[in-house]
């Protein structure tokens, strides 16, 4: 499956794509029976009869895993939830869920602010890989580690686990969870070099990376929710402790 930003662009969903967003929650649900993609194909033949022989829609040829060409559809973000009415409400909620996701990219990808959040982001993870591939590599391997190689998709998953974002789906998060996201990798790059230089055993340094990520995730949550409580005069107080340096009580008596 293509990334989301490129799903996105195209405001297009394939069926193939489609496919599988629908088998992911059917399996959330409970569901494992599997729903085919001939089966999808001949649901979307049957809904849009009139759109596809007015070429409105066009079938398109892909390879399969046998190097075999077959027929799938492309659908706009509408078309694919107007085939969602044999799925259950589970499942289409979350579809549904999932393409106002989609949706959103694109207006993202429309917005200044976010596109210079998650190019930050992205060097954020290319200074991690980096310090993995000179740093942590060597480390392992010449302790022992027969499988270096898996490091880069561990620490991958570990971060998204922190998150809360499925694989490849990184261009869905808004602008907080990239700053987020930024911040975990780089308190993983310095960590990584730290616990290097302290000798420690390279089986513990990634779980120290996952204490020590989530404890920088509950002091966020704990500031925001503290921020959220607080009265207008209060937070402009507390932004301006935070900058400045001042002491809170004589902020506030000046405030006052």
């Amino acid at each position: 499956m293509g990334s989301l930003a490129n799903i996105s662009r195209q405001e297009k969903i394939t069926s193939l794509e489609l496919l599988e967003q629908i088998n992911y929650f059917r399996k959330q649900e409970g569901n494992r029976k599997k729903l085919r993609h001939d089966t999808l194909i001949r649901t979307i033949e049957k809904e849009f009869f009139e759109e596809i022989n007015a070429h409105k829609i066009v079938a398109v040829k892909y390879k399969d895993k046998k190097g075999e060409f077959r027929k799938m559809y492309k659908l706009t973000f509408n078309q694919a939830r107007q085939i969602l009415t044999k799925e259950s409400t589970i499942v289409r909620k979350a579809i549904f869920n999932y393409i106002e996701k989609l949706e959103e990219i694109i207006k993202n990808h429309h917005n200044p602010l976010w596109l210079e959040q998650r190019a930050k982001s992205k060097e954020a993870t290319k200074t991690l890989n980096d310090v993995i591939k000179d740093y942590l590599i060597p480390y392992k391997v010449a302790n022992g580690s027969t499988k270096p190689q898996w490091t880069y998709k561990h620490y991958s998953e570990l971060i998204n686990k922190l998150v809360g974002v499925r694989s490849k789906e990184r261009d869905l998060l808004d602008t907080e969870r990239q700053d987020l996201i930024i911040k975990i990798e780089l308190l993983f790059s310095n960590l990584i070099i730290e616990e290097i230089k302290k000798g420690t055993n390279y089986k513990d340094i990634q779980p120290i990376c996952e204490l020590r990520g989530n404890e920088l995730i509950n002091i966020m949550n704990s500031t925001i929710m503290r921020l959220a409580n607080l009265k207008p005069y209060e937070k402009e107080n507390n932004l301006y402790i935070n900058n400045k340096g001042v002491g809170k009580n004589e902020n506030r008596h000046k405030e006052i």
